[in-house]
C-alpha cells in the first residue's frame, strides 16, 4: 500500500477536517444507540459530516457503525474519523497518506476491526481486503485465497455481508483493467455468486446468478443491509436478496411503501435497525418505516446450484480428465484384446522364437566366456575374484587401470543385456573382507536356472 502516487502524500497534508458538531443529527443519534454494527451505503458526496479540502471534498463519505463507535470513511482513500461521543465531532484517527486505490471499496466491521474490499482506482479494480490496525493508524493488507473484484455503493455493486455468520456475499464481480487491451468495451462482468468467510479469509463459489435476474441487476439500488438480506431498489420493485438461504423475495406492496421509500434513498442516511428502515432527510429530519420478511413474497433463488452449474468453473480440468480416462480406458481394451487374439499356441512359438534370436545375438564372445567363468563357481556356491577373471580371460598381461576398464566394460554390458530382457541385474559384485578395496563377483541361485535360455547350448 506504500506505493501508489508520490504526489498523494502532498495533497493530503491540505485535506484538512474541521471539528464539525454532530449532536443534532438524528440519523446519528439513533446509530448510537445500537450495541451492534449496522452496514450503510455511502451517499453523501457533501461536507456535512466531515469538512475536507479539495479534491476530497467531492468523495463519498461513508458512515460505518462498529461495536466500539460511529466512524465515517472517506471513500477512495484510507482517511478514517471517529466520533467522539464527548463533543459529537468527528476526529481523525489515521495516519495514511495514500489514496485513489480503493474508489467503490466495501467497509464493514468484523470482531470490532474496521476492514474495507476491493474498488478500483490506478487503473484497475481489485479485491484486497484491508483492515485497519489502530496501533499503526494505518491500513493492513489481508491475503485472500483468491482475488474477486468487489465494487459497491449505493449504485454499484450486490454485497450483502451477514454479520451473525462473518460472512460476505457478492451477486456478482466486474474487472477493469486499463493495461490489458479489453476483447469489448468496457468492463468484463462475471456473474459468479461468491462467498467470502472471514473466520478463513477465503472464498467460495456458490453457483452463478440467475439469468432472470441479469438484465436488471446493472439498475439496482441498494438500500440497506438487513439481518434477513439485502435490501435494494429498481424502478418497480423493492427486492430483498438473502444470499444465505439462496432466496430472492420481493414487496407485496408496490404503490405505498414502495413510493415511500423511493423518495428517501437520495437521502443523506439509510440505514435498517431493529425491523425499522430510517431514512434521514437531512440533520433533523429522521423517518423510519416498519419492514420485516412478512412484507415480502418468495419470487425464486439467486443463484443455480446445479451439479452443472457447480463444476462450471472447474470445467477445463474436467474436460482434461474425461479425455485421459478415455485414452487410458481405449489402451487398455487395446491390450485385452491383443491378448485375446494371441493364443496359447501362438505365445509359445513368439517365446521359443524370441529365445532362440536371443541365444545367438544376446552376448558376445567374451561375456560368454566371463558368464561360462561365473555359472562355474557360482553353482558351486563360491565367489569369484578379480584375479582369477583376470587369468580367464586373458587380462593379466595388461595395466591394472586396463584391466579394471575391461572388467568394467564387460560387467555393465552384460548387466545392461540381461536388464532389459528380464529388469534384473544378472553380476553382483560385493567387497572382500579383508581388503575393502577389491571385490567379488558372484550370480544368484535364482538366476543360474534361467539363464540357460539366454545362452546357446553348444558354448
Amino acid at each position: 500500500m506504500k506505493q501508489v502516487l508520490t504526489i498523494t502524500g502532498i495533497i493530503l497534508c491540505f485535506a484538512v477536517s474541521f471539528s464539525q458538531s454532530t449532536s443534532n443529527n438524528k440519523g446519528l443519534d439513533v446509530l448510537s444507540l445500537s450495541n451492534q454494527s449496522i452496514q450503510i451505503f455511502g451517499k453523501l458526496r457533501t461536507s456535512k459530516y466531515l469538512s475536507l479540502a479539495k479534491p476530497f471534498n467531492n468523495h463519498i463519505q461513508t458512515i460505518i457503525k462498529s461495536d466500539s463507535g460511529i466512524f465515517c470513511l472517506v471513500d477512495g482513500t484510507g482517511m478514517l474519523y471517529k466520533l467522539s461521543k464527548s463533543d459529537g465531532q468527528f476526529k481523525r484517527v489515521d495516519s495514511t497518506l495514500f489514496w485513489g486505490y480503493n474508489l467503490g471499496a466495501f467497509p464493514f466491521t468484523y470482531k470490532t476491526e474496521i476492514y474495507n474490499l476491493g474498488g478500483s482506482g490506478l487503473w484497475r479494480s481489485n479485491g484486497h481486503l484491508r483492515k485497519f490496525n489502530f496501533k499503526a493508524h494505518e491500513w493492513d493488507i489481508v491475503p485472500l485465497n483468491e482475488e474477486v473484484s468487489v465494487i459497491s455503493s449505493d449504485k454499484a455493486g450486490l454485497v450483502y455481508y451477514d454479520q451473525q455468520t462473518g460472512k460476505i456475499y457478492s451477486g456478482y464481480s466486474y474487472n477493469i483493467n486499463d493495461g490489458i487491451k479489453p476483447d469489448s468495451k468496457g468492463p468484463e462482468y462475471y456473474y459468479k455468486v461468491m462467498c467470502l468467510n472471514l473466520a478463513t479469509n477465503e472464498w467460495s463459489y456458490l453457483g452463478e446468478l440467475n439469468s432472470n435476474l441479469i438484465d436488471d441487476i446493472k439498475s439496482e439500488y441498494n438500500i440497506a443491509a438487513t439481518p434477513i438480506g439485502l435490501l435494494t431498489l429498481n424502478n418497480t420493485n423493492l427486492s430483498l436478496w438473502d444470499f444465505k438461504n439462496n432466496q430472492h423475495y420481493q414487496l407485496n406492496d408496490a404503490k405505498g411503501v414502495f413510493q415511500s421509500i423511493k423518495r428517501g434513498i437520495d437521502t443523506t442516511l439509510v440505514f435498517y435497525k431493529d425491523n425499522q428502515l430510517y431514512l434521514s432527510r437531512g440533520t433533523n429530519n429522521l423517518d423510519s418505516i416498519k419492514l420485516t420478511i412478512d412484507d415480502f413474497h418468495l419470487a425464486g433463488t439467486i443463484y443455480s446450484t446445479s451439479l452443472l452449474t457447480i463444476l462450471k468453473p472447474y470445467r477445463k480440468a474436467i474436460y482434461i480428465l474425461i479425455v485421459a480416462l478415455i485414452l487410458m480406458s481405449g489402451y487398455r481394451g487395446l491390450i485385452a484384446y491383443k491378448r485375446s487374439v494371441i493364443s496359447k499356441y501362438e505365445a509359445q512359438a513368439l517365446a521359443e522364437k524370441e529365445t532362440l534370436d536371443v541365444s545367438i545375438k544376446l552376448f558376445t564372445d567374451q561375456e560368454l566366456l566371463l558368464l561360462n567363468l561365473l555359472i562355474s563357481n557360482s553353482s558351486k556356491g563360491a565367489k569369484t575374484n578379480i584375479n582369477d577373471i583376470n587369468d580367464f580371460l586373458g587380462f593379466a598381461h595388461m595395466s591394472i587401470d586396463t584391466q579394471k576398464q575391461q572388467r568394467h566394460n564387460l560387467i555393465t554390458s552384460i548387466n545392461k543385456k540381461y536388464l532389459n530382457k528380464t529388469t534384473r541385474n544378472l553380476i553382483q559384485r560385493e567387497k572382500l573382507e579383508f581388503d575393502k578395496r577389491s571385490f567379488v563377483y558372484f550370480i544368484f541361485e535364482d538366476e543360474l536356472s534361467i539363464l540357460p535360455k539366454y545362452i546357446p547350448k553348444d558354448v
